[in-house]
């Protein structure tokens, strides 16, 4: 089972190459965006919902290349 998992994020990353430059820079940006919210995780409930969220959606494309691999990247984050 830890093999699929270790296969899951290779794939993910490939899928992910052949996105353009400007859509990996924002997707960058974006998980910076979003994961920078523990910073305020003290001090405002909506920064856990936002991280929470973030890590989810993370978690759900993982799990679902994990279980359907013949799915794309692209499909998974539409689904999500």
């Amino acid at each position: 089972m830890f093999e699929l998992f270790k296969d899951a994020f290779p794939a993910l990353q490939s899928d992910a190459a052949a996105y353009s430059d400007g859509v990996r820079i924002w997707m960058r940006i974006m998980g910076l965006s979003f994961l920078s919210g523990i910073i305020f995780i003290g001090i405002s409930r909506r920064s856990l919902w936002i991280v929470a969220m973030a890590l989810l959606t993370m978690l759900s494309l993982v799990f679902g290349k994990v279980f359907f691999p013949e799915i794309s990247r692209s499909t998974f984050g539409a689904v999500t």
